[in-house]
């Protein structure tokens, strides 16, 4: 009897565990997800708030965040996408571009021991295109119908 009883503690205590891991890498997992839809909202001027969605979003998932553990970055960058880059090729069209990007550090509380947690997203984000003189796409043009 005492081992049964030994036994059914393991085994509470393995799947007590088990359900806390499962519960703490959908939380990052779900918390990924939304750090990467608040890409598209970033620019020079809504990185205050954008750092505070993703806190909010964090808390409703579970996870507590503070703005020391949210760095959102937006800096121009001269990197292009594959696709802008094959326009440039083709038509020749400039773009200006920003690197955004969303760091999210945390600990996670598994039967008292932190683990920790990283978020890293970044995109470029295109703000605008301006095409250049191409003598040869106009001609192009022309002799289209």
């Amino acid at each position: 009897m005492k081992k049964f009883v030994i036994f059914v503690a393991l085994l509470a205590a393995v799947g007590y565990g088990s359900s806390r891991y499962v519960t703490i890498y959908k939380a990052n997992i779900d918390l990924a997800e939304r750090v990467e839809n608040h890409l598209d909202d970033i620019n020079p001027s809504s990185i205050p708030a954008v750092q505070k969605a993703v806190i909010e979003d964090a808390g409703k998932l579970g996870v507590t965040l503070t703005p020391a553990n949210v760095t959102v970055l937006c800096a121009p960058t001269e990197d292009k996408t594959y696709a802008q880059k094959l326009v440039v090729k083709k038509v020749g069209v400039e773009f200006v571009n920003l690197n955004t990007a969303i760091n999210v550090e945390y600990t996670a509380n598994f039967f008292g021991l932190g683990l920790k947690q990283k978020i890293e997203k970044s995109r470029i984000k295109q703000l605008s295109g301006t095409a250049a003189h191409n003598a040869e796409l106009e001609k192009v043009l022309e002799d289209k119908p």
